[in-house]
C-alpha cells in the first residue's frame, strides 16, 4: 500500500476480541476486524476496499 504523494492517513482500524475460559485449562478466543483505507492510492488500477478478517484460538494448558 502506497499512501498518497502529499497525505498521511493510512486509514482506520478497528478490532474486537472476545475472551472466554469456562475451566481453568481451557482458554477460547475470538478475534474480528475492519480496515477501512484512507488517502492510498490504486492499487491495479482499483481504488482500495474495506477488508474484513476473524479468528478464533482455542487454548489449553496442563
Amino acid at each position: 500500500m502506497k499512501i498518497q504523494p502529499g497525505k498521511h492517513h493510512l486509514g482506520d482500524e478497528t478490532d474486537l476480541f472476545i475472551r472466554y475460559q469456562p475451566f481453568k485449562k481451557w482458554q477460547f478466543t475470538a478475534a474480528a476486524g475492519w480496515f477501512n483505507p484512507g488517502e492510498l492510492e490504486q492499487i491495479n488500477f482499483r481504488n482500495p476496499k474495506d477488508a474484513f478478517w476473524t479468528a478464533v484460538q482455542v487454548l489449553f494448558t496442563y
